[in-house]
């Protein structure tokens, strides 16, 4: 069948294996990247661990050791972060926190207002889910994180939590519900995905000196 496999890898270890694995496309996943992690093989996510690794040294190292087409991940913003990862080797970007503030986005309203007007940083935490993702800090992850080391694993967590978590998201508590986002999220604006993307590529054709063409609505 024609199934384009794809994987994330947060370490070169993780690439080599997914290559070994049969994956065609390989997401670098770089510490600064938001929501959840993709680590698999790494047993730790925290700050020093070997699963984190910013993309300006994880895209080279893994493009240096695998064949096929890498896409890089996390704090790609603007059409800058795009030149970057390139220069560095990958093929192709992911850019989702640019994405979560556009008028076309299904984040809720008070997730979208903080990503625009605050400047809190951000956290890898298991306390929503059991699975580390990367958040605004909020009332709640903050709280949860003086416990971090009780908290239970995926699912058992996110049984635990998911009544609260689906109350917050009823009432739009930004002080409950996971803020997801990456470090460069205080790049983000509120605007479409078309404004967000041309403004990407004619930043990349400035950078680049190149003739590239922007999308248009019917």
């Amino acid at each position: 069948a024609n199934v384009i496999l794809i994987g994330t890898a947060t370490t070169v270890e993780e690439a080599l294996y997914l290559e070994t694995s049969g994956l065609h496309l390989i997401v670098a996943q770089g510490y600064e990247a938001g929501g959840d992690r993709g680590t698999f093989l790494a047993s730790d996510y925290t700050s020093g661990s070997e699963a984190c690794i910013g993309n300006f040294a994880l895209i080279p190292q893994i493009t240096s050791k695998v064949s096929v087409p890498v896409i890089a991940a996390g704090g790609i913003m603007k059409g800058a972060g795009i030149v970057a990862a390139l220069v560095l080797g990958a093929s192709a970007v992911l850019m989702g926190t640019a994405f979560v503030t556009s008028t076309e986005s299904g984040a809720s309203p008070k997730h979208k207002q903080s990503l625009i007007k605050d400047d809190r940083s951000t956290v890898i935490t298991r306390s929503f889910t059991g699975k580390p993702m990367r958040v605004v800090v909020n009332n709640y992850a903050e709280m949860m994180g003086e416990e971090e080391h009780m908290i239970p694993h995926y699912p058992i967590q996110h049984n635990l939590t998911m009544d609260l978590l689906k109350k917050g998201m009823a009432q739009d508590n930004d002080n409950i519900i996971p803020l997801s986002a990456g470090q460069g999220y205080t790049l983000c604006k509120q605007r479409s995905c078309v404004a967000i993307f041309n403004s990407a590529i004619k930043e990349v054709e400035s950078i680049l000196g190149l003739d590239t063409e922007t999308v248009e609505l019917d």
